[in-house]
């Protein structure tokens, strides 16, 4: 049966863009505190709780999904979480591991990547920094700069000496001593030394183990709060080196671990312009992947087009082809608003988002109406829950998906225990479904993707408090790129309220 959550008393507005630049330590101990509190939803009547379960058509979508879980105190149960702007800061996958390990035991921190070199936001639980010169690239082009496998985002230096630099907010468990090091392993690759705490580990990159797509190394016991990894030019033949994420986990095959693969602006097709996908998912052996797109996928001309069904079907067969044993899991999208206006796709994403799952066999976690359906986003904005963008969520709110995401889990878990013979589990359809329009745009000058620059509405923007260069870039359509060269900003991740961005080259 649903779990209540946790009783709602009103917590101070952090706004999205002021959560991914705090200082260390600023979320974690009345978050840790909230982990073991029951669900209610008593405080927010627009929310559909009775619609948070995870839906299925067929008793094979969710067949690994239950075995691995039990399993999880003698074989690692591991998430591969992928998405858009929602996931990127790790606040609502976040929450979610955070629940995996308290329920199933800590199997690892999971996936992570240098921001800093794409000069984006990064995750609340560490920052990155590097030295040297980086080239970036993520996945919103078409043609990425560089190959980008499951995080969606890669770095490569040409410059032996360069370094990239985790530094995590709290205390690491002393068990996080297993590190594998997602890289181009070529014979011309600059080989590293890994730098954590006071131990130096030289690490060899080379065309050995070409079957891994990670070189994997043990780090002291008790793991270091930082760890740097340093390229070094060892032979004459060495050039360079391509960064494409890192996992640190437990050694030991138990416990639960989540890798979020989170970018902003990505949508599904993003998925398959990701060269090393294929390769890197089969190694995080998947027993769970949730697909988290949709959002940028509509948002901009609120239109479903004809070719995105096509898309979410080749993301599946994509995951099904390495991962055949994995159990899938859908996500449907929050109510929107892009530029004032009221996004109306998201009951026609939805549908499409179940039709998929119906006949490729997927479970469905159907959020647009768990959160409410049409037009309640304005009621998360005047509930603190959402950002006055329309698009993210705060910190609260991006929690209280985290911690109804993982009572779905858990409460599919108690449910197919009841119902060992259920054959699906699909609740009837929302009654009185807001009129959707999806052949005409609501704006007449429409952006496909965060990628490409949409004339400027004005030619200045007064920065607000709590606002960042990224939430500003998707107000009009521009890039954070542009931003920071019209106004000749020095740091990205630093603006101030009251600050006169131009919007214009």
């Amino acid at each position: 049966m649903f779990r209540r959550f946790f009783s709602c008393k009103c917590l101070l507005l952090l706004l999205l863009g002021l959560i991914f630049f705090a200082v260390p330590g600023r979320f974690t101990s009345q978050a840790q505190t909230e982990l073991s509190s029951p669900p209610d939803l008593s405080a927010y009547p627009w929310m559909q709780a009775e619609r948070n379960i995870i839906q299925f058509f067929d008793p094979q979508a969710l067949r690994h999904f239950y075995q691995t879980w039990a399993l999880a105190p003698y074989k690692k149960f591991s998430v591969v979480h992928v998405g858009d702007s929602h996931l990127q800061p790790d606040i609502f996958p976040g929450r979610l591991r955070e629940h995996l390990h308290r329920s199933l035991g800590d199997g690892g921190r999971g996936l992570m990547f240098a921001y800093s070199t794409l000069n984006t936001y990064s995750s609340i639980y560490y920052k990155s920094s590097h030295t040297g010169s980086w080239t970036a690239a993520r996945s919103i082009t078409i043609v990425p700069k560089l190959p980008l496998g499951v995080v969606g985002m890669a770095c490569k230096t040409l410059y032996a000496g360069s370094s990239l630099t985790f530094s995590f907010y709290k205390e690491v468990p002393a068990h996080y001593t297993q590190l594998k090091i997602f890289c181009k392993k070529v014979a011309t690759s600059y080989d590293l030394l890994i730098e954590a705490g006071d131990a130096q580990i030289p690490v060899v990159i080379d065309s050995s183990q070409a079957d891994l797509p990670y070189v994997l190394l043990t780090l002291p016991s008790g793991a270091a709060k930082t760890i740097t990894l340093k390229t070094v030019k060892s032979q004459a033949s060495e050039t360079d080196f391509e960064f494409y994420g890192m996992s640190l986990e437990s050694p030991q095959d138990q416990g639960a671990i989540l890798h979020n693969g989170g970018v902003g602006g990505a949508r599904y097709q993003s998925v398959l312009y990701e060269k090393l996908f294929k390769a890197q998912l089969p190694s995080l052996l998947p027993d769970l992947v949730i697909v988290d797109f949709g959002t940028n996928d509509y948002l901009y001309d609120d239109k479903i087009k004809p070719e995105l069904e096509s898309e979410i079907r080749k993301v599946v067969q994509t995951i099904r082809e390495v991962a055949p044993e994995a159990s899938i899991l859908l996500t449907t999208a929050q109510d929107l608003y892009f530029k004032g206006q009221h996004v109306k796709s998201g009951p026609a994403f939805a549908a499409l988002i179940f039709k998929v799952a119906e006949e490729m066999q997927c479970g469905v976690y159907d959020w647009f109406w768990i959160s409410g359906g049409p037009q309640t986003m304005l009621k998360w904005v005047e509930s603190k829950l959402a950002q006055t963008d329309k698009i993210h969520l705060t910190m609260s709110g991006y929690r209280l998906k985290g911690d109804l995401l993982f009572a779905a889990l858990e409460e599919a878990i108690d449910w197919k225990a009841q119902n060992p013979e259920a054959n699906r589990r699909v609740l009837p359809k929302p009654q009185n479904v807001y009129p959707v329009a999806v052949s005409k745009p609501v704006n007449p000058a429409p952006v496909s993707s965060p990628s490409r620059t949409a004339p400027a509405l004005a030619a200045q923007h007064t920065v607000k408090a709590g606002e960042t260069l990224y939430v500003i870039a998707r107000q009009y359509g521009l890039s954070v790129e542009q931003l920071v060269k019209w106004n000749q900003i020095p740091n990205a991740n630093r603006i101030q309220a009251g600050q006169v961005l131009r919007l214009r080259e």
